[in-house]
């Protein structure tokens, strides 16, 4: 049994969708104190499985930890939305991105569409992103345009003769 398996049979026992706890509460759940560094900085609390041990905890539960205020030392954990197979997102550790500063007003609409479609916030900020982060086809042409000024020319390549050459060796 890991110093966190408490904290996942916490989790798991729990008939809300959310939980707010403070970082006392969970030391008083798993019987030991957090390493300083949970209470230092956000990234310990994010839900990369590769993070640390106590994610996880949280994860194996089938909860994500969010809103974390280090200042008043708590955080919110909700459960993982389902989601379809054929839609479910990347692992976390190979496409994440962490947006910090968000505006109160901003953060207000999130939560606001996530609770109108019954899902979490990042859920909700996940499909806003995966509409709406889409390049245009002239953001496209660019791209490639920067990317052949960048690649070395290949003027004395003779493209059709290699072709001629392949073909006639079969």
């Amino acid at each position: 049994m890991t110093k966190y398996q408490p904290l996942t049979e916490h989790l798991r026992n729990l008939p809300h969708s959310h939980y707010q706890l403070n970082f006392k509460d969970i030391e008083k759940i798993i019987q030991d104190r957090l390493p300083a560094s949970a209470y230092q900085y956000r990234a310990w609390w994010s839900n990369n499985p590769s993070n640390s041990v106590m994610t996880k905890a949280w994860l194996d539960a089938g909860w994500i930890s969010s809103d974390v205020d280090l200042e008043s030392q708590k955080l919110v954990f909700r459960r993982k939305p389902k989601t379809p197979a054929s839609s479910a997102p990347p692992p976390l550790g190979e496409a994440s991105l962490i947006v910090e500063n968000l505006t109160p007003e901003t953060m207000a609409n999130l939560k606001a569409i996530a609770q109108l479609k019954g899902v979490a916030v990042i859920q909700a900020a996940r499909e806003i992103l995966e509409t709406h982060a889409r390049l245009s086809m002239a953001e496209r042409l660019a791209l490639a345009d920067t990317m052949r000024a960048k690649s070395p020319r290949m003027h004395h390549i003779d493209v059709p003769a290699i072709i001629r050459t392949d073909r006639e060796s079969r």
